[in-house]
């Protein structure tokens, strides 16, 4: 394994009970960047992050990990080379922090040596900001202690394999549960692991946080891509106009110039049909494995 992780998605399209999540979705994620998924409920973020998983299978067009079929790439050998924080994790009671942590290690095709498993294992706590919680049990935790104690699981898993850390990292909102400055910590995480090498996909719902962290920002309408580029290029009043029915201008502040916007100045109300209501149960029904 080379550790640089890149996936294409051509002509990608989910559709579940007749109802079209994702549209003919194409999509190339690079090393060395990060890409943040933004749009409204149900525009298609999870669906989207689980395709590039493995996690589900497109209905239609082909996934592509460094030129190979996903589908072709067994278990063992994919959770090398990319590794999801869902939305939604097992709380795993009864785990102490440390073996949930740990549980990276579970699907890996090369065995790691025990007094790296402890090393690795530590590492990925002190990065999430859990140092000290070792011996606690998970079900003791806070949500967002929870959360960051699964994102240590998920980077033991990339770090086990690949030595620099390098690889496809999949996050769906992993600073819904945080507080600031573990926002901060959990998205400057996301950003060094791009700058180590590594691919890296975001969720995300809140703009500004999207607009400072990402290369590019994706935002995804009715399960078709709406816009892609430059945070700078996306983060438009129009945008937000067509996609999240809001009358609002971003601001930009003085060098590196990016993007804001300020909720309380917008204007109006947001219009019906451009926040489409997807029935969650549904769609969870869709797309759960």
């Amino acid at each position: 394994m080379t550790g640089r992780t890149g996936i294409r998605l051509a002509g990608v399209s989910v559709d579940c009970r007749g109802r079209l999540l994702l549209d003919r979705i194409d999509l190339a994620l690079e090393p060395g960047r990060t890409t943040v998924v933004v749009g409204p409920n149900g525009a298609g973020k999870t669906t989207l992050l689980k395709v590039l998983s493995g996690e589900i299978r497109p209905t239609r067009g082909t996934v592509l990990l460094d030129g190979r079929p996903l589908a072709e790439i067994g278990p063992r050998r994919l959770a090398a080379r990319r590794a999801l924080l869902s939305q939604a994790n097992e709380t795993a009671f009864g785990f102490t922090v440390r073996q949930l942590a740990g549980l990276g290690f579970r699907l890996l095709e090369t065995p790691v040596p025990v007094p790296r498993r402890a090393v690795l294992v530590q590492k990925a706590l002190d990065h999430v900001g859990l140092a000290g919680f070792e011996d606690r049990e998970v079900g003791r935790l806070s949500g967002g202690e929870r959360q960051r104690a699964h994102l240590a699981r998920v980077l033991v898993q990339l770090w086990a394999a690949a030595g620099t850390g390098a690889g496809l990292l999949l996050l769906d909102e992993p600073t819904a549960a945080q507080d600031l400055v573990h926002q901060l910590r959990v998205l400057e995480i996301a950003r060094g692991h791009a700058e180590a090498g590594g691919t890296v996909c975001v969720v995300l719902h809140d703009l500004n946080w999207a607009a400072g962290i990402g290369d590019r920002m994706l935002v995804l309408s009715h399960g078709r891509i709406h816009s892609d580029g430059p945070p700078a290029d996306v983060l438009t009043q129009a945008m937000l106009a067509d996609v999240f029915g809001v009358d609002i201008r971003p601001c930009a502040v003085p060098p590196p110039g990016r993007p804001f916007i300020v909720p309380q100045l917008a204007g109006g109300r947001p219009s019906a049909g451009a926040c489409p209501s997807l029935a969650n149960e549904r769609r969870a029904a869709c797309i759960s494995p």
